[in-house]
Protein backbone atom coordinates (compact mmCIF):
# COMPACT_ATOMS: atom_id res chain seq x y z
CA UNK A 1 0.00 0.00 0.00
CA UNK A 2 1.35 3.64 -0.96
CA UNK A 3 2.46 5.83 2.07
CA UNK A 4 -0.09 8.61 1.94
CA UNK A 5 2.19 11.73 2.61
CA UNK A 6 -1.09 14.52 2.28
CA UNK A 7 -2.97 12.34 5.55
CA UNK A 8 0.25 12.39 7.45
CA UNK A 9 0.83 16.61 6.99
CA UNK A 10 -3.01 17.08 7.61
CA UNK A 11 -2.74 14.89 10.87
CA UNK A 12 0.39 17.23 11.92
CA UNK A 13 -1.49 20.14 11.61
CA UNK A 14 -4.06 19.30 13.85
CA UNK A 15 -5.57 22.03 16.27
CA UNK A 16 -3.18 24.46 13.76
CA UNK A 17 -4.99 27.58 12.19
CA UNK A 18 -5.44 28.18 8.71
CA UNK A 19 -3.55 31.83 8.96
CA UNK A 20 -0.08 29.48 9.11
CA UNK A 21 -0.92 26.33 7.80
CA UNK A 22 -2.37 26.51 4.37
CA UNK A 23 -1.33 27.22 0.81
CA UNK A 24 -4.46 28.98 -0.10
CA UNK A 25 -4.84 32.51 0.90
CA UNK A 26 -8.73 32.15 0.92
CA UNK A 27 -8.18 29.63 3.57
CA UNK A 28 -5.63 31.88 5.28
CA UNK A 29 -8.48 34.85 5.88
CA UNK A 30 -10.91 32.44 6.74
CA UNK A 31 -8.44 30.89 9.37
CA UNK A 32 -9.93 27.64 9.63
CA UNK A 33 -8.94 25.34 12.31
CA UNK A 34 -8.27 22.14 11.29
CA UNK A 35 -10.22 19.32 13.79
CA UNK A 36 -9.96 16.44 12.27
CA UNK A 37 -8.54 14.64 9.70
CA UNK A 38 -8.94 10.78 8.16
CA UNK A 39 -8.07 9.49 4.65
CA UNK A 40 -11.38 11.17 2.77
CA UNK A 41 -12.50 12.95 5.88
CA UNK A 42 -11.90 16.02 7.61
CA UNK A 43 -13.33 18.52 10.04
CA UNK A 44 -12.84 22.35 10.07
CA UNK A 45 -13.71 24.89 12.44
CA UNK A 46 -14.23 28.45 12.36
CA UNK A 47 -15.48 31.43 14.03
CA UNK A 48 -17.54 33.84 12.05
CA UNK A 49 -16.47 37.49 11.99
CA UNK A 50 -17.66 40.56 10.93
CA UNK A 51 -15.89 40.34 7.49
CA UNK A 52 -17.61 37.40 7.11
CA UNK A 53 -21.35 38.53 7.05
CA UNK A 54 -23.49 40.46 5.21
CA UNK A 55 -25.49 43.27 6.96
CA UNK A 56 -27.72 41.65 9.66
CA UNK A 57 -24.34 40.09 10.92
CA UNK A 58 -25.19 37.11 9.59
CA UNK A 59 -22.80 34.84 8.12
CA UNK A 60 -22.78 35.50 4.23
CA UNK A 61 -24.25 32.66 1.88
CA UNK A 62 -20.73 33.49 -0.13
CA UNK A 63 -18.52 32.51 2.54
CA UNK A 64 -20.52 29.72 3.46
CA UNK A 65 -19.74 27.74 -0.07
CA UNK A 66 -16.18 29.28 0.01
CA UNK A 67 -15.90 27.91 3.15
CA UNK A 68 -17.34 24.02 1.94
CA UNK A 69 -15.29 24.64 -1.12
CA UNK A 70 -12.27 24.86 1.02
CA UNK A 71 -13.03 21.84 3.64
CA UNK A 72 -13.89 20.10 0.28
CA UNK A 73 -10.32 20.79 -1.17
CA UNK A 74 -8.79 19.30 2.15
CA UNK A 75 -10.78 16.36 2.09
CA UNK A 76 -9.74 15.55 -1.43
CA UNK A 77 -6.26 16.35 -0.60
CA UNK A 78 -6.15 13.67 2.03
CA UNK A 79 -7.04 11.09 -0.53
CA UNK A 80 -3.17 11.09 -1.33
CA UNK A 81 -3.37 11.85 -5.14
CA UNK A 82 -0.37 13.38 -7.11
CA UNK A 83 -2.33 15.57 -9.36
CA UNK A 84 -4.19 18.87 -8.73
CA UNK A 85 -8.00 19.06 -8.94
CA UNK A 86 -10.44 22.02 -9.31
CA UNK A 87 -14.54 22.13 -8.71
CA UNK A 88 -16.62 21.27 -11.54
CA UNK A 89 -19.63 22.15 -9.37
CA UNK A 90 -20.86 23.00 -6.30
CA UNK A 91 -24.29 23.17 -4.68
CA UNK A 92 -25.33 24.31 -1.35
CA UNK A 93 -28.28 24.55 0.27
CA UNK A 94 -28.49 27.50 3.52
CA UNK A 95 -30.40 25.87 6.31
CA UNK A 96 -30.18 27.88 8.76
CA UNK A 97 -28.16 31.12 10.04
CA UNK A 98 -24.79 31.32 11.67
CA UNK A 99 -24.29 34.95 13.24
CA UNK A 100 -21.04 36.64 14.54
CA UNK A 101 -19.19 35.48 16.98
CA UNK A 102 -20.32 31.93 16.35
CA UNK A 103 -18.14 28.72 16.30
CA UNK A 104 -19.36 26.44 13.34
CA UNK A 105 -17.67 23.45 11.54
CA UNK A 106 -18.00 22.28 8.27
CA UNK A 107 -17.70 18.49 7.87
CA UNK A 108 -16.80 17.14 4.15
CA UNK A 109 -16.26 13.54 3.20
CA UNK A 110 -15.23 11.93 -0.17
CA UNK A 111 -18.73 9.92 -1.67
CA UNK A 112 -16.68 8.87 -4.73
CA UNK A 113 -13.40 8.94 -5.73
CA UNK A 114 -13.00 7.78 -9.61
CA UNK A 115 -10.15 8.33 -11.88
CA UNK A 116 -11.24 11.47 -13.15
CA UNK A 117 -13.87 12.80 -11.21
CA UNK A 118 -14.44 13.00 -7.43
CA UNK A 119 -17.79 13.53 -5.27
CA UNK A 120 -17.55 15.23 -2.34
CA UNK A 121 -20.46 16.06 0.20
CA UNK A 122 -20.40 18.55 2.99
CA UNK A 123 -22.23 19.83 6.07
CA UNK A 124 -21.89 23.35 8.13
CA UNK A 125 -22.75 23.17 11.79
CA UNK A 126 -23.12 25.29 15.01
CA UNK A 127 -22.77 22.60 17.43
CA UNK A 128 -25.04 19.00 16.86
CA UNK A 129 -27.12 22.00 14.35
CA UNK A 130 -27.02 21.78 10.54
CA UNK A 131 -26.49 25.00 8.87
CA UNK A 132 -25.77 24.34 5.33
CA UNK A 133 -25.03 21.18 3.28
CA UNK A 134 -23.26 20.70 0.10
CA UNK A 135 -22.73 18.84 -3.50
CA UNK A 136 -19.35 19.16 -5.25
CA UNK A 137 -17.58 17.24 -8.20
CA UNK A 138 -14.06 18.08 -8.81
CA UNK A 139 -12.05 16.89 -11.89
CA UNK A 140 -8.37 15.75 -11.66
CA UNK A 141 -6.42 18.09 -13.89
CA UNK A 142 -2.93 16.86 -15.32
CA UNK A 143 -1.18 18.96 -13.22
CA UNK A 144 1.09 18.00 -10.45
CA UNK A 145 -0.10 18.45 -6.99
CA UNK A 146 2.62 20.93 -5.13
CA UNK A 147 4.54 19.24 -2.37
CA UNK A 148 3.36 20.35 1.50
CA UNK A 149 5.02 19.86 4.35
CA UNK A 150 3.30 20.48 8.04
Amino acid sequence: MKENHALQVLEALIGSEGTHTSPSPYMQWLNGRLLEADEGRVKVGFTVRKEMCNPAMILHGGVISGMIDEVVGIAVFSLGRDKFFTSVNLNVDFLRPAKLGEDISVTAKVVRSGSRIIHVAAEMHKEELLLARGQTNLIVTDDNLPQFKA
